[in-house]
């Protein structure tokens, strides 16, 4: 495989596209500093995968698009295309020609693709994987790495000979098993616990489940016992049904027979009521005649009255009308009287006005007059102004003029002094570089004397730096132990807290409701969940709560009620509520308390206990009557002394019930229950908490020995510097002294020259101060003319303020009589309104008289239609009290006549009243019957429906053969039902739970084994790779040692070398360190080399790496940059050599290494600093 091209786009200082074709043999890349050269390797490195962006020279990926310059816009995106020949198949892809692209926009994406197809970095990092062009091979090699390789420490050197061995895919491999170790020990943590949690289910399970079977046993019992006992009563109730349906039908047929007789007597008596309403009509209507008549003689009477009444009104009301009339025309007279003087009165005000109105006229003309002449006086005075301005303005000129004469004589002065002080500076610079040319010698000893005391300082510091390493060591291990112990109890916290969220080992209702939104119901959570238990007495409290740990706390009983409803409306199971409104309790009395202070006795459970006290009545109703003691011999003593409804329990889990029943022995399987569950999270925490402390601490100390170390090599650097500057400070002194001889010679001529300026300086002062005396006559005859000018505009002005006053005086007079003529008008406009108001008011007086006369005429003659209508009234009124007696007595004969019927209907409606007495008891009694009979269909109903749920119809009710009496029956139904209280709560899911968290024990189970498996097997590859990696190491190095051994004298032209392994036992991680001899000088720290000697070291090591393993090309960026003539020679011959084989590409500005070049780009930058390529090949020229 072979470089065939290279395309950049946007790339740094390569704004547009540019392609370097490559050939066989050696390429080299030239230019001035600063043209871009390096950028040719930087591309190279980015497009095969590099992702420092400092390793590219910048500080962040962006830096590497081309920034752009004054004359053009910076670009968007940086693309490089690498184009190789891959027809021998070096690289594992079926391409005979392969190019990788990679992009990056300034947006921070970027793009990756492989023949035009798109890619992960990760796809093209494996295609390089242990080809020598990977991040850590040699196909690269810049200035830096070249003294990197010396350097580095000996492990980070090892890198280098892994790439070359080609196991860095082992190593990748390894990782990431040793990855998947870690990922199924955290696996095997976690499903351990979920396991161990699930398996100490099982024994409480399986009781659960025994009790479950015991319990469906005696429902079952229960229920045929109910069945038997509800058939009894419902045959009951269809005999008594029976017997009270006979009854109702006797009552019945009387109930028919009185209805006929009813019906007889009805007929009668509506006859007779017949008769009374037709009386009735006929009185009703007389009764109607006479109240008719009767109000219309009232409406007559009272007619009259108010005709007379009217007329006597109508008569006073003529009379004040006539007086008020004759007052009227009387106000019409002095009314007229008064608007004649009004006229007059306006008539003499309104010739006072015109003549004010003249005068006014005749002022104002007079006043703008005087202003027109005030304008023109002030325009003369602004004219003379201006020419006074002018004035002024050449006035300051001459003044400036003159002022400059002073500011030339001061810019002269300081002109000569400081050629005087220039002279004298070089003077004094002159003795001074002698005395320098005196130290320089002594300058140059003293140099020579430090750099033997930075060499001691330099062996203490790396004393010192190799133990920090050892201490850093040592920190690390303890740090990845604690980290490990952190990791595995997060796995077990994490189990555990997964199993406390989603409430395993409480039953199914319970879980279904707890898992609820808690918005959904307002219930205050379990008892487990509420209550904390001191450590140690976990055991007891589980033991002494049982299932009431799983009970639920509500706030009111509503509350309670309405999570049940859900359960059953959801088919989620039962749960059991302890509503805080509603709960009873009963606790130890007071007097108990001498008890409490026994060895061996810790006191009531409640006591024992923290809870929020808001639940303490939920509390005491489970532990209100409970003691916890140490032992069994301790409760057994207590409960001699105690009151029979105590319950005791040890701290081991004895019990001791009210009754006097024990319950103890071996607990079986360690189990792991809600409380001890909840005790364990709480334990983690703490302990996590206080590895998290540890950590924290050790990582300060990493960070600590981190920095000694940095700083110690911050140091040694600085010494290394140090040295290197010395050795330049010395060769410098030498060619300052030639330097300093050069410059006394051309301060001798600048001494002469500074003399000369001074002397011409001030022959110009003296030429300044004849013309100063010619300006400074002229600018006081213009300062005199000044005077008189400004005194004649003083003049003017007063004159002008003189007649401004006057003309103010005028103006004041005209706005007095503008004032006054106001006033009169205001006068006019009011004697004008008043005569119109008095005109007004004359009118309406006219209109009002001739009103009160027309309402005169009305009113007689509407008194004399009253008169006529009164007499008419008193002839009805006569007519109508003669009819209102013949009807009188018409009524009296029908009331006789009513009275007889009435007394008949009387008779018979007492006989109907009889009759229907009996009717009404017979009905109620019927309905009593039909009441019974509905209450008894009800219970029937009922008994039923409960039938119905136990699948029993009512006819197999009615055959079933029951031989046990009712009583027996209820003894049983009675018995049973206390059986199955005395079993307390059962979780009837338990069967299908014991079953189903078995069946997860065996598959957890079967995954723990395929992860130990796994694990195993996991292992085993790495031992295998371990192996591979030990042989192909030891292979590699022996290889590359001996390579280093000839090229090292091959390029020293003799001296040694040779490459050790840090620690040989351990061939994984051994760190491989470097010794080199020069000739003619002892063995030494490969540090303390020259340059030169390190530079021409790490050369001959990374050669000898890539003989060991050749790579298709390499790229060589200025490596040749501290070489002297003789070894560059050196180093040309042995690239020569090495291009013969592998295609190489240099980059360098050395004459020798660019001869031996096959080929040549030149890199130019033009003035809008975008790089350019040449390309000449020199076989063809040559």
């Amino acid at each position: 495989m072979r470089l065939k091209r290279l395309d950049l786009v946007g790339f740094k200082s390569f704004a547009t596209k540019s392609r370097l074709e490559f050939a066989d043999g050696l390429t080299a890349i030239v230019g001035p500093n600063g043209s871009g050269k390096s950028n040719i390797s930087d591309a190279v490195r980015w497009v095969l995968g590099e992702q420092s962006a400092k390793t590219l020279r910048g500080t962040k990926m962006e830096d590497i698009i081309f920034a752009g310059t004054d004359s053009q816009k910076p670009l968007g995106m940086a693309e490089v295309q690498l184009t190789l020949d891959n027809s021998d198949g070096f690289l594992p892809i079926e391409y005979n020609e392969v190019t990788i692209t990679r992009r990056v926009f300034r947006s921070g994406e970027s793009e990756f693709l492989i023949n035009n197809n798109r890619c992960r970095l990760k796809d093209i990092q494996d295609l390089i994987t242990d080809t020598g062009l990977g991040k850590d091979g040699l196909a690269i090699i810049g200035q830096g790495q070249v003294d990197a390789v010396l350097s580095v420490n000996s492990s980070d050197r090892r890198a280098l000979l892994e790439e070359t061995a080609g196991i860095m895919k082992y190593r990748n491999k390894k990782e990431e098993a040793v990855r998947k170790i870690e990922r199924t020990k955290q696996d095997i943590v976690r499903i351990t616990d979920i396991f161990n949690e699930l398996r100490s289910r099982l024994g409480p399970l399986e009781k659960e489940a025994e009790q479950a079977k015991i319990y469906k046993a005696l429902s079952t019992d229960l229920n045929n016992y109910q069945v038997d006992y509800d058939s009894l009563i419902y045959g009951k109730l269809v005999e008594d049904r029976n017997k009270l349906q006979e009854q109702i039908s006797g009552l019945k047929n009387e109930y028919s027979q009185l209805e006929k007789e009813l019906e007889n007597l009805e007929e009668k008596t509506q006859t007779i009521q017949l008769e009374l309403n037709d009386l009735d009509e006929k009185a009703n209507s007389a009764q109607s005649e006479f109240l008719l008549i009767n109000d219309q003689v009232s409406t007559l009477s009272e007619r009259v009255q108010v005709v007379e009444e009217r007329i006597k009104n109508t008569k006073a009301k003529i009379s004040e009308l006539e007086d008020s009339l004759k007052a009227s025309q009387e106000r019409e007279s002095e009314l007229d009287h008064q608007i004649q003087e009004c006229k007059n009165e306006l008539t003499n005000v309104l010739l006072e006005h015109e003549e004010m109105n003249v005068a006014l006229e005749k002022a104002s003309s007079e006043v703008a007059v005087s202003r027109e002449e005030y304008q023109t006086k002030t325009q003369l005075i602004e004219d003379m102004k201006v020419g006074f301005l002018d004035f002024m303005r050449k006035l300051a000129e001459e003044r400036n003029f003159v002022r400059n004469f002073s500011q030339q004589e001061e810019s002269l002065k300081q002109r000569l002094a400081k050629a005087s002080d220039e002279k004298d500076t070089l003077i004094q610079r002159k003795a001074e570089l002698e005395k320098n040319l005196k130290e320089l010698q002594a300058e140059k000893q003293g140099r020579v004397s430090e750099i033997s005391k930075l060499n001691s300082k330099l062996t203490t510091l790396q004393q010192k730096k190799e133990q920090c390493e050892s201490s850093l060591s040592q920190a690390l291990e303890k740090l990845a132990h604690k980290m490990n112990q952190r990791q595995q109890n997060d796995s077990q916290l994490k189990a555990l807290k997964s199993l406390e969220d989603d409430y395993e080992g409480y039953s199914l209702g319970v879980k279904r409701l707890m898992q609820l939104p808690k918005k959904d119901f307002n219930l205050t959570g379990t008892v487990a969940e509420l209550i904390e238990v001191p450590k140690g007495f976990e055991t007891a409290f589980e033991i002494a709560l049982g299932a009431s740990l799983q009970n639920i706390i509500a706030p009111t009983q509503q509350d309670a009620k309405l999570a049940i409803e859900w359960l059953k409306k959801a088919n989620a199971g039962r749960a059991t509520f302890l509503p805080l409104d509603e709960i009873k309790y009963s606790e130890f009395p007071k007097g108990f308390a001498k008890y409490w202070e026994i060895s061996g006795v810790h006191g009531p459970a409640v006591n024992l206990l923290k809870y929020d006290p808001k639940i303490h009545s939920a509390i005491a109703s489970l532990l209100g009557r409970v003691v916890i003691t140490e032992d069994l011999d301790t409760a057994l003593a207590l409960r001699s002394v105690l009151p029979s409804f105590s319950r005791i329990v040890t701290k081991a889990g004895e019990l001791i019930m009210p009754s006097g029943a024990m319950t103890g022995g071996s607990l079986g399987t360690k189990t792991v229950g809600l409380l001890q569950r909840k005790s364990r999270i709480s334990e983690i925490e703490i302990l996590v908490q206080t590895l998290n402390q540890e950590i924290e601490v050790l990582k300060q100390e990493q960070v600590g020995l981190n920095r000694s170390i940095s700083e110690f090599n911050s140091q040694i650097n600085e010494l290394m510097n140090a040295n290197r500057e010395l050795e330049n400070e010395i060769r410098q002194l030498d060619t300052q002294l030639t330097r300093y001889e050069t410059e006394l010679v051309q301060l001798d001529f600048q001494i002469e020259s500074k003399s000369g300026d001074c002397e011409e300086l001030k022959l110009s002062l003296n030429s300044l101060h004849e013309e100063e005396k010619l300006a400074s006559k002229r600018l006081k005859e213009l300062e005199h003319e000044e005077v008189e000018l400004r005194l004649t505009i003083k003049n003017l002005e007063e004159e002008l303020r003189v007649y401004s006053q006057d003309i103010e005086k005028s103006s004041e007079n005209v706005t007095q009589q503008r004032i006054k003529l106001t006033e009169i008008a205001g006068i006019v406009n009011q004697k004008r309104r008043q005569l119109k108001d008095l005109e007004e008011l004359y009118q309406r007086q006219i209109n009002e008289s001739v009103r009160q006369q027309n309402e005169i005429a009305l009113l007689k003659n509407l008194l004399a239609e009253l008169e006529e209508q009164m007499q008419a009234d008193k002839n009805d009124y006569d007519n109508k009290r003669q009819q209102k007696t013949v009807l009188a007595e018409k009524i009296e004969k029908i009331r006789t006549e009513r009275l007889t019927k009435q007394n008949l209907l009387l008779e018979e409606n007492q006989q109907v009243k009889a009759y229907q007495k009996r009717f009404r008891q017979v009905e109620v009694r019927i309905n009593e019957l039909d009441l019974k009979i509905n209450k008894i269909e009800y219970e029937m109903g009922q008994v039923s429906e409960r039938l119905a749920d136990r699948q029993v119809s009512e006819e197999q009710a009615l055959a079933r053969e029951v031989k046990e009496s009712r009583t027996h029956l209820k003894k049983e139904i009675d018995r049973l039902k206390i059986e199955l209280m005395e079993l307390g709560d059962v979780n009837l899911k338990a069967i299908e739970e014991f079953q189903e968290v078995s069946e997860r024990c065996e598959f957890l189970e079967s995954q723990l084994n395929d992860l130990y498996e796994a694990k195993g097997s996991l292992e085993k590859v790495i031992r295998e790779m371990d192996e591979v990696s030990k042989q192909r190491f030891a292979e590699t190095f022996e290889q590359v040692r001996n390579e280093f051994k000839n090229l090292f004298q091959e390029l020293f032209q003799g001296g040694h070398a040779d490459l050790v392994l840090a620690d040989p036992t351990d061939l994984l991680n051994t760190g491989v360190d470097i010794i080199a001899q020069p000739p003619g000088k002892k063995l030494q720290n490969v540090l303390m080399l020259s340059g030169g000697e390190r530079a021409l070291t790490a050369i001959a090591l990374l050669f000898s790496i890539r003989k060991a393993k050749p790579t298709p090309f390499c790229i060589l960026d200025e490596i040749d940059a501290a070489l002297d003539e003789g070894n560059l020679e050196r180093f040309s011959r042995l690239l020569k050599s090495f291009s013969q084989e592998t295609q190489c590409l240099v980059i360098s500005h050395r004459q020798s290494t660019i001869e031996n070049a096959d080929n040549l780009y030149g890199i130019t930058m033009s003035k809008q600093a975008i790089s350019q390529l040449v390309s000449v090949r020199l076989s063809q020229i040559s």
